[in-house]
């Protein structure tokens, strides 16, 4: 009975796998069958399901052909191509993208075929209706992915950062870009102080290219840019993208800013601000660390501090240099040499007691103390001057926006007047130039910080924002036409400047009694009285020399052929130490030294041309001056030998 049990089932399962329908069946009756949000049944009734992406055009790419495909991923535009083989007999099947339905085709070989376009993701399904009518959906999950072609990738070479240029001056732009597919043009864009785009086609290759590099040449002026104006400049990419649109690559914005007073005053800022922060690490360096009294510890503090102080003493000597030269002279120059000459001579007092004997503990400490509270004053100083120039410098910038308004007033007056095209440019230009200097001045109060006077308090962020709103409303009625509500923005403009000026000018005018007028008055008077001394020596050291070129003519002419060959001989002596000046290699040599070198040259280059010409009062002069020079540099020499 066994046997006889064992035999048919083993005829069954021959039957089974022979039929194609009866192994279908077999198959979805041993898989679970659910309900989809569509109300059909699920079972796993397709056998193969394979897709074929033709790709656009602009790709350049051959077909791709995934099997057994679940998730298909492809770029927009792409046309998909699916075969599909059903598990069961069926007389039709359906393929479903998102909510879209697409009868397939049966193909000679029993196949199933059907193509979309891909539009975005989606999820895709297979409907498949059996002979008595029943749908049932496949229990595969399978979806399409839409790649978005990324856009290229631009990279501006020059300029390396923001400018600060001439009008005239030829600015170089240098940009690379790049692209999986290649980029076809690239232009140049550039927003000016108007708001307006300028836009430029500066490279445009016959075929796409993978890496495209290009560069261009614009002058500020050719824009009608004026100082004090703030030019924003960009490149932009496109690629060979047909179908969904060029992917438009964007490189980093540079902002090229016109030279004016206002970019002076700040670029002197900078450099204050710089020193004043060179001095505190100096006396940060000297406080931390103490006088120690061990000899190798000593020497290598000392080494330290002199290192530091040197670079203050020659930045305070170039701006001291800086500030009593060219258009940027200012009173305070006196200061900076001042401040100099007291970190110098202190010291060459600490380097007496760190040469190769070392002084005493209690002589080194004074000399710290000493050095210590002069730096501490000149910090003092340093933020003082610093506060000034940003206090000087914000309440310049708010007469300059008063300017630009009454000059808006004006293009407005003009505009009522004779409208065109040219006079609303001018008056968008004015408005672009005003709401940089609103920027600035927001930049300048916010550098002051906590040491802006209190009356500056006054201009809040929300005065800046109505001013802001007020060119904003003016520009929007520019735009639509409306000069009557330009007029009005005009007047809320006047309101709220006023109100900035009157706040500046009174904050300036208090800062400057309170922490400057004394001192400035004094400094004043002093420079008065020295420039008085200073006429008054020109003038004895002229009747000097008068009388001295004529004793010595005397002088020469009662010697005769002797006094000039001695003349000639001494002319020879001082060509012959010039020559030995000139021998020093002045690579190594600090800005002070250098200086000492140059001068001492000088000196014994005027001394020789004097000796020729029989001036022997001049020539002595000369020669005292280079001997000093020529002394101080021997000196330092000697300091810088002995610590290094």
């Amino acid at each position: 009975g066994v046997r006889v049990a064992l035999g048919a089932i083993a005829l069954a399962c021959l039957f089974f796998a022979a039929n194609g329908r009866t192994r279908a069946g077999v198959f979805a009756l041993t898989h679970p069958i659910a309900t989809s949000r569509e109300h059909a049944p699920t079972a796993a009734v397709i056998d193969s399901f394979d897709a074929r992406i033709v790709f656009p055009a602009y790709l350049a790419r051959q077909p791709a052909v995934l099997r057994g495909a679940t998730q298909i991923e492809a770029p927009e535009g792409s046309t998909i191509e699916i075969t599909a083989v059903p598990r069961i007999e069926t007389g039709r099947i359906e393929l479903g993208v998102g909510e879209d339905r697409f009868a397939m085709t049966r193909t000679e070989i029993g196949t199933f075929q059907a193509s979309f376009l891909v539009a975005g993701d989606a999820e895709l399904s297979i409907f498949v209706r059996e002979p008595d009518g029943r749908i049932v959906r496949d229990a595969e999950r399978r979806a399409v992915r839409s790649v978005n072609d990324a856009a290229p990738s631009v990279r501006l070479m020059a300029p390396e950062g923001d400018m600060v240029i001439d009008v005239g001056t030829a600015v170089v732009i240098m940009f690379s870009a790049s692209d999986d597919i290649g980029v076809v043009a690239a232009d140049l864009v550039i927003t000016t102080a108007d708001g307006h785009e300028h836009r430029r086609r500066v490279s445009s290759p016959e075929s796409a290219q993978l890496e495209l590099m290009g560069d261009t040449v614009i002058d500020a002026g050719e824009l009608g840019a004026e100082p004090g104006d703030r030019l924003s400049v960009r490149v932009e990419a496109r690629d060979a993208n047909d179908v969904s649109g060029p992917g438009i690559g964007r490189s980093e914005t540079r902002t090229l800013t016109i030279a004016s007073e206002s970019t002076r005053r700040q670029e002197a800022i900078v450099a204050l601000e710089a020193l004043r922060d060179a001095a505190l690490d100096t006396l940060a360096v000297r406080l931390e660390q103490p006088a120690p009294e061990e000899a190798a510890a000593a020497q290598s503090r000392f080494s330290l501090l002199a290192a530091e102080t040197t670079g203050l003493v020659d930045a305070l000597h170039r701006l001291s240099i800086d500030a009593r030269v060219g258009e940027g002279r200012r009173a305070d120059a006196p200061l900076f040499s001042a401040m100099s000459s007291r970190l110098r001579r202190g010291l060459v007092a600490e380097r007496r007691l760190h040469e190769r004997t070392l002084g005493s503990l209690f002589a080194r400490e004074e000399a710290d103390r000493a050095a210590g509270a002069e730096l501490e004053e000149d910090v003092l100083a340093l933020s003082d001057m610093l506060t000034r120039a940003r206090v000087e410098d914000a309440a310049e910038v708010a007469r300059e926006l008063e300017a630009l308004r009454r000059e808006i007033a004006s293009l407005l007056r003009e505009l009522r007047r004779a409208p065109s095209d040219e006079a609303r440019a001018a008056l968008l230009a004015a408005i672009g130039r005003a709401e940089q200097r609103l920027t600035e001045l927001r930049e300048r109060l916010g550098a002051m910080g906590s040491s802006a006077p209190s009356e500056f308090g006054n201009v809040t962020e929300e005065t800046a924002q109505a001013t802001q709103d007020a060119l904003d409303s003016m520009r929007d009625a520019l735009e639509r036409g409306d000069a009557d509500a330009a007029s009005q923005a005009l007047t809320a403009l006047e309101q709220q400047i006023d109100s900035i000026a009157r706040s500046l000018g009174g904050g300036e005018a208090s800062f400057m009694s309170e922490h400057f007028g004394a001192r400035d008055r004094a400094l004043a008077e002093a420079m008065d009285a020295l420039q008085g001394l200073e006429a008054e020596e020109r003038e004895l050291a002229r009747h000097s020399g008068d009388a001295r070129t004529a004793a010595a003519r005397d002088a020469l002419e009662s010697l005769g052929e002797r006094g000039a060959a001695v003349s000639e001989q001494l002319a020879e002596d001082a060509a012959s130490a010039r020559a030995s000046v000139e021998g020093i290699g002045t690579g190594r040599l600090s800005t002070t030294q250098r200086e000492s070198h140059a001068h001492a040259r000088q000196r014994l280059r005027d001394a020789e041309d004097a000796l020729r010409a029989g001036d022997l009062g001049e020539a002595a002069q000369m020669a005292e001056e280079a001997e000093a020079e020529a002394d101080a540099l021997s000196r330092d020499l000697s300091l810088d030998a002995m610590m290094f």
